[in-house]
């Protein structure tokens, strides 16, 4: 008996070592997260309301690391040249769908890139001057076909997010809107503000203030259903007929390609605790902000649909920013 009971053991812990996964123990040190934009932005605390809920989870210190310049590609070639050990992570953005196919980057996208988790979606509006004569997109869209290349679109950038939003706006109307570029969407939205430009499509947290001060109105939202928050505010889709307008800013975690599957998991499991935790949902509800939470499989699938979208885009449009 004893026998077969030493044989049972020694064949249960041999099935146990091979069921456990390889390299799922991450690196006694502290983790590092990239940040393509500077401190205090939108992406910025992202970052590091993330980094606040997952790294005791981990049991690690996750350090943000902000290489802002060249819309994210800094940040991001410095993710593509760490080592593939788990302790280097990135919070990509919407720019790093775009930025392939709208200028040279130093490194192949869907190679080098691993999505890990979806963290976050950010809903845009269009806004228009407090005294616009547009009550609807609709209204919006018919003084642009009565008047062409008069009414005009404010850009807080090439590339943007609210850029590309304009970009297939026009084009599903089909009419001549002009898009004016400001260094951020600051200045572009000052300059709706003051009737000087007709109309932005702009970030949630940014549009709210200016709408409560009375200074600017909301036509719509680029969701494809209407906000929880704000029923009465229809989306572009169903005020234009544009049924397919959906255009969302997003923040996603990335490591570099070849870091070990149950690494990668690990991490992403603890994202997705983390946007699932009332206290996180509450941070990014103040800042206008879902909390997604997402598996790599699920990322990768939804980053490489909006590579071929926005990729599209540009193209069609003739977008570069090199």
């Amino acid at each position: 008996m004893r026998m077969l009971a030493l044989v049972a053991g020694v064949l249960a812990a041999a099935i146990a070592l091979t069921a456990a996964p390889s390299h799922a123990q991450l690196p006694d040190r502290p983790l590092r997260m990239l940040v393509g934009a500077p401190a205090g932005g939108p992406t910025d605390i992202v970052a590091r309301v993330l980094a606040d809920r997952i790294g005791p989870a981990l049991g690690r210190t996750v350090v943000i690391d902000n290489r802002a310049g060249a819309g994210g590609n800094i940040a991001t070639q410095a993710l593509v040249q760490a080592p593939a050990d788990g302790t280097t992570l990135f919070m990509g953005s919407f720019a790093n769908a775009v930025n392939p196919a709208m200028m040279s980057v130093p490194y192949d996208t869907r190679r080098d890139l691993l999505p890990v988790s979806q963290v976050s979606r950010v809903p845009l509006v269009v806004v228009v001057p407090a005294g616009s004569p547009a009550g609807t997109v609709a209204e919006l869209i018919a003084m642009a076909r009565r008047a062409p290349g008069t009414v005009n679109i404010a850009s807080g950038g090439i590339g943007t997010s609210a850029h590309l939003a304009a970009e297939m706006f026009k084009r599903m109307a089909g009419v001549d809107m002009p898009i004016i570029h400001y260094k951020g969407g600051g200045p572009a939205l000052q300059d709706v503000m003051a009737g000087r430009l007709q109309v932005a499509f702009d970030n949630m947290q940014t549009s709210l203030p200016q709408l409560a001060g009375g200074k600017i109105r909301m036509l719509a939202v680029t969701t494809a259903q209407r906000l929880n928050e704000m029923p009465a505010l229809p989306t572009v889709a169903e005020t234009a007929g544009m049924r397919d307008f959906v255009v969302l800013s997003w923040h996603g975690v990335f490591m570099r390609s070849g870091t070990p599957p149950a690494m990668v998991e690990r991490i992403a499991r603890e994202i997705a605790n983390a946007c699932a935790s009332r206290e996180l949902r509450e941070r990014f509800a103040q800042l206008q902000i879902d909390a997604i939470g997402s598996t790599p499989e699920e990322f990768a699938r939804f980053f490489h649909g909006e590579m071929e979208t926005w990729g599209r885009v540009v193209r069609e449009a003739g977008i570069r920013a090199d």
